[in-house]
Order: structure tokens, then C-alpha cells, then sequence
């Protein structure tokens, strides 16, 4: 089966898309790049042909996965760059402006289905149609109140400069 996709710039939701996502026969991920010590380890564990694979990642510092599997779909949450610089900035100190807006370029070079941060929740029907996963109404009722978040920071240098 082909992997599906989800990105976006930091504090986009995209922990929150990896548990809404895994459900019944389908199993996203979530910053499984931390997990991986190489790209060739991270595609092979997305290679895998049982069930439906999903990568939620926070800024994916790998943007070739559309090269190599390039049957699969791609939601890129589209997040205001400033609001989350100001949001990264309440958290932790010293971020790395290099980084970050290597990021963001990255992340718009990108292609798939684009979702306004704004409009997650109004456009989880259509995510899901898209992805080719069923919409669980009552999961997404429950699910709206949720925040679920991650604390590990993905612009730290020596996890950028591992996958660049």
C-alpha cells in the first residue's frame, strides 16, 4: 500500500492528525524521523504492504519521500510562519532562525493537498476523502477537544543536519 503524508511547520497540529488518523487499519506515525537513523531505515518502514502507513511530521526535513513514493498523497497544514515562530518562542529559547525558515521553504515547495491551519477541523471530511481513510464523525466530535501536543523541539541542529 502507499503511505500517506501529513506536514506542516511546528505547533500545526500534526500530533493531534497522528492519533486521529491511527484508527482501525490505518497506522500514522508521528515524527518517526526521530526514530530512524537513516533515510534508507525511515523508507523502509513506510514500505510496509499490511496496512495503511501514515507520517504525521512536524516540518519533514526529508521533502524527497514525494520522489520515492510518488503514487502518494501529501496534506500540507498551512500555518502563518509568524504565528508560529511566536507560538515556538513561549516554549523554548534560542531557536534557530536558519532552521526554521529553511523549513518553511521547504514545507511550500511541497505539493498535496493544502488546509489552512484555521480550517483543520472544518476540512477533516475532506482530508480524510482525500487520504482515502474513512471519516469517523463521532472519533472527530470526540477528537475536536483534544489537544495533543508534543514537547520535542524538531529545529534542534543535530536533527536537522542527520536528514539534510
Amino acid at each position: 500500500m502507499t503511505p500517506f503524508w501529513i506536514t506542516g511547520l511546528p505547533r500545526s497540529r500534526t500530533a493531534w492528525m497522528s492519533a486521529f488518523l491511527t484508527n482501525g487499519d490505518v497506522f500514522c506515525h508521528h515524527e518517526f524521523l526521530k526514530d530512524c537513523t537513516s533515510r534508507e531505515m525511515f523508507y523502509e518502514a513506510m514500505s510496509v504492504q499490511d496496512k495503511r502507513i501514515g507520517n504525521s511530521d512536524t516540518g519533514l526535513v526529508v521533502t524527497d519521500f514525494q520522489t520515492r513514493f510518488p503514487d502518494s498523497k501529501t496534506v500540507i497544514i498551512d500555518r502563518d510562519p509568524v504565528d508560529v515562530y511566536v507560538s515556538l518562542s513561549e516554549i523554548y529559547e534560542g531557536i534557530n532562525l536558519d532552521n526554521f525558515w529553511s523549513m518553511v521553504q521547504d514545507i511550500s515547495e511541497l505539493k498535496g493537498m493544502r488546509v489552512p491551519f484555521d480550517r483543520l477541523d472544518d476540512e477533516m471530511p475532506n482530508i480524510c476523502e482525500y487520504l482515502d481513510i474513512p471519516y469517523d464523525k463521532a472519533r472527530h466530535e470526540l477528537f475536536k477537544i483534544l489537544n495533543i501536543q508534543t514537547t520535542d523541539l524538531v529545529l534542534r541542529h543535530e536533527t536537522v543536519k542527520v536528514w539534510r
